[in-house]
């Protein structure tokens, strides 16, 4: 039977002892030591909030790392998420990758940058990108330094803050994010067509 033939999976909560699981063959996730250490201070913080998801047979499709950071715990049984049917071996390779990869909302580092304090972010396991090769700014402690600054800055692109209304924003970062990956210098698009409607006044 064509796979797209079948019903859709319904799953349900169950408790399933840490010792009847194992894991898929095929799971593409590494762990780190600071990823799992960051996952037992999350549970000892708030407690195991994600239930790990299984095929009927017990094999994990998603929770490698919980369900080996509860074993080392001591932790016996654990919340699992199970399908109301057998998964097939792709539809199990689907939950493998979409578990982690298929997430509909990204990240807004304005509100991350502003309202939260990046050690805790980092606490929390969030990877915080750091600036490589930073340049030497003790220049900007000299009175003479237009030089410097200028050579400094050379060739490096410079950044416009522009506001938009909530029901604007959606859409112009999917027009932005769109045109980048298409190669489009955007800046020089946006510059075109605001002169265009100043020339039109």
């Amino acid at each position: 039977m064509n796979e797209h033939n079948l019903k859709r999976v319904s799953w349900k909560i169950e408790k399933r002892k840490l010792a009847d699981l194992k894991p898929h063959p095929k799971n593409p996730r590494q762990f780190t030591d600071k990823g799992m250490k960051d996952l037992e201070n999350s549970i000892n913080s708030i407690g195991f909030m994600q239930p790990i998801n299984i095929n009927q047979d017990g094999t994990i499709l998603s929770g490698h790392a919980r369900a080996m950071k509860l074993k080392q715990m001591g932790e016996i049984e654990v919340d699992v998420y199970v399908p109301d049917r057998l998964l097939t071996p792709k539809q199990e390779e689907e939950v493998l990758v979409r578990a982690n990869a298929n997430t509909a909302g990204q990240w807004d580092f304005d509100i991350l940058a502003n309202e939260f304090e990046n050690f805790e972010l980092e606490e929390w396991g969030m990877n915080i990108p750091q600036i490589e090769n930073m340049p030497d700014l003790s220049i900007l402690d000299d009175n003479d330094n237009d030089d410097k600054l200028n050579e400094l800055a050379d060739g490096v692109k410079k950044a416009i803050m522009i506001e938009f209304e909530p029901d604007h924003y959606q859409e112009a970062y999917d027009l932005i994010k769109y045109w980048r990956e298409k190669q489009l210098y955007v800046g020089k698009y946006l510059i075109d067509k605001l002169k265009q409607e100043k020339d039109k006044l």
